[in-house]
């Protein structure tokens, strides 16, 4: 008996497939390889913080427009230019993520990915992490 098959009613269960698999998949969508790729000018931001994540700076980005709402501090311009930061970030990932996907001749005998098409079989809905990341709350 496989995994997908002792899941009751599996079905009626989501799956989220984060960035990890895709690495898995293709080495390309490493976020180290990603940035190179990124249509903004995204290191200066990523080396200040000691990081190579877009997503954990698109993070704090949101934390901070949070945490400045709440103390009252900043103003509407200031929210503004984070929601704007927040929207260039992003795109520049999806830009990155479009730039390097590999055709499907690439990766179809990978076995990453025939096992995610077969286990992708049993989940009703599946997500992309990136469909579950927040926005930036509007003032």
């Amino acid at each position: 008996m496989n995994v997908v098959d002792s899941l009751p009613n599996s079905r009626s269960l989501p799956l989220l497939v984060g960035n990890g698999l895709s690495i898995a998949v293709d080495s390309s969508f490493d976020y180290k390889y990603l940035r190179k790729e990124a249509s903004i000018d995204i290191n200066s931001i990523l080396k200040a913080h000691n990081e190579y994540d877009f997503e954990v700076i698109l993070e704090k980005l949101e934390k901070t427009q949070e945490l400045l709402k709440s103390l009252k501090i900043g103003s509407h311009q200031t929210s503004n230019e984070l929601k704007k930061k927040y929207k260039e970030i992003q795109q520049g990932l999806i830009g990155a993520i479009n730039n390097v996907h590999p055709n499907l001749n690439k990766i179809q005998n990978n076995p990453y990915f025939r096992a995610l098409g077969n286990l992708s079989r049993a989940f009703s809905p599946v997500f992309r992490s990136e469909e579950h990341t927040s926005e930036l709350q509007s003032p």
